[in-house]
């Protein structure tokens, strides 16, 4: 893939590691106080996406994005 074309530089930003559970995320998410945009996109495209979350899952990212809306998460780059 052409490293220069702006959707490669998309996908390069979003990515987060691939490996790393719900849980664990949003345990470091939690532990730092904020949240980068990268995980942003990774907790949100997990939710709308046609994969499987649990209800454990989906209830930690729901916690997630409603601290972020009531700003007790803040997201930073």
């Amino acid at each position: 893939m052409n490293t220069n074309h702006p959707v490669s530089n998309v996908l390069q930003i979003l990515q987060v590691e691939p490996d790393l559970s719900i849980p664990v995320l949003v345990s470091q998410i939690l532990s730092r106080g904020h949240i980068t945009p990268q995980e942003h996109f990774h907790l949100t495209s997990t939710l709308l996406s046609n994969r499987r979350v649990t209800q454990d899952d989906r209830a930690q990212i729901n916690r997630i994005l409603d601290d972020l809306q009531m700003g007790r998460l803040k997201l930073t780059h």
